[in-house]
């Protein structure tokens, strides 16, 4: 059954923290997605967050199994993007995270995650493969779904590149880009 009562939050201190530890069952107002299923709802929650609907892509209320009826307090509204890969494409700025170097400070912004060989080579665009992950960054600090633990969760830029670098194995490229434009923020 969709959630009534999930609102979107602004950006910024104290809105993307207001979501921390929940889980996308009370973020999403269409209600797809469920504690404990098998889907990926990193991109979801930042979607959510950012009220990120416009731009081509799957959306959360495209993967519901049936129509919300008239009387739903969404019915008729778009839900947001819930693919990492399909974000990417609508972001600027995008840089190269040097990890060997102390990090830049980011005030505001996004960060992606996934293995270097899911970039094209000049990293403007990222494929389909399923290790991928996407984050809010706010003041240095990432807010990001943990798909293990089902909730919102928010660790420092240093954490979170180790924590990605090692979920992943393998060599990972993080690229972090500025805020989209259409994020209704």
């Amino acid at each position: 059954m969709p959630s009534e009562n999930a609102a979107a939050t602004p950006i910024g201190t104290p809105g993307v923290a207001d979501f921390l530890g929940k889980s996308i069952e009370a973020i999403c107002p269409f209600g797809f997605g469920k504690a404990g299923d098998d889907q990926n709802h990193c991109a979801h929650f930042v979607g959510h967050a950012l009220r990120w609907a416009a731009g081509v892509g799957l959306t959360c209320d495209g993967l519901l199994p049936a129509k919300l009826p008239s009387s739903h307090a969404m019915y008729g509204q778009r839900g947001a993007l819930v693919r990492v890969n399909q974000l990417f494409t609508h972001v600027a700025g995008k840089t190269v995270l040097d990890t060997t170097a102390k990090y830049p400070d980011i005030q505001k912004g996004l960060i992606f995650v996934s293995l270097t060989s899911n970039f094209t080579n000049d990293f403007t665009e990222m494929g389909n493969h399923p290790r991928k992950h996407v984050g809010i960054v706010i003041a240095n600090e990432v807010f990001h779904y943990g798909n293990t633990q089902d909730a919102v969760r928010k660790d420092s830029l240093t954490q979170f590149v180790k924590r990605m670098t090692g979920a992943y194995g393998g060599v990972v490229t993080f690229v972090t880009t500025g805020l989209p434009a259409s994020a209704g923020v």
